[in-house]
């Protein structure tokens, strides 16, 4: 359905037509956010990596190779772009948190949230949108590609680099995490 379009986008960038540029933006920016802002739960740092997904797909469209005999499509080559950027901006955030951790630690005793905090914070974000918080990166990744993106499998594990068996493993992990710290939500209510 949309490969032809997606061959027709991809040589038209190489090609440096800056219509086909828009057209594959149009095309992918409101799926692209939605799988990053999954991934990151910030607006504004979603768009962020967005931009900059788009400027390395420009920059590497000439090594996107057509395997979908492999289950390389386009789509899964560029969700695997996104989510490679959005990893990159969580560890790097990761590691400024450290750091900054670190450094008030030595400098002031820690602060604590109070249970009413948490709990205002719990009702704020939703319940559901707080427990996908808490799964790991790539149970997170996964289980937001199968389920909002609809992809298959094999598409999950070319964008997430992972065998499909561990695709498999990831998102039976997320579901019954998920269960596990639903169930632990619903019994402190």
């Amino acid at each position: 359905m949309s490969t032809i379009d997606d061959i027709t986008i991809m040589n038209g960038i190489k090609a440096g037509n800056s219509k086909d540029v828009e057209m594959l933006f149009d095309k992918y920016s409101q799926s692209l956010l939605r799988h990053i802002h999954r991934i990151t739960f910030n607006k504004e740092i979603s768009e962020d990596i967005l931009n900059e997904t788009f400027m390395t797909i420009i920059q590497k469209i000439n090594f996107y190779k057509d395997l979908t005999e492999e289950g390389q499509t386009f789509k899964a080559w560029i969700f695997r772009i996104a989510t490679n950027e959005a990893i990159d901006v969580i560890r790097k955030e990761k590691r400024e948190k450290i750091k900054r951790e670190s450094l008030i630690a030595t400098t002031s005793t820690p602060e604590h949230c109070s249970t009413e905090e948490q709990l205002q914070s719990v009702q704020n974000q939703g319940v559901i949108h707080s427990l996908m918080m808490e799964l790991p990166t790539i149970q997170r990744i996964v289980i937001n590609l199968k389920i909002k993106e609809d992809m298959s499998y094999l598409e999950i594990s070319r964008v997430c680099g992972y065998s499909i068996e561990s695709v498999k493993q990831a998102l039976f992990k997320a579901r019954l995490n998920l269960q596990k710290k639903l169930d632990l939500s619903e019994g402190a209510i």
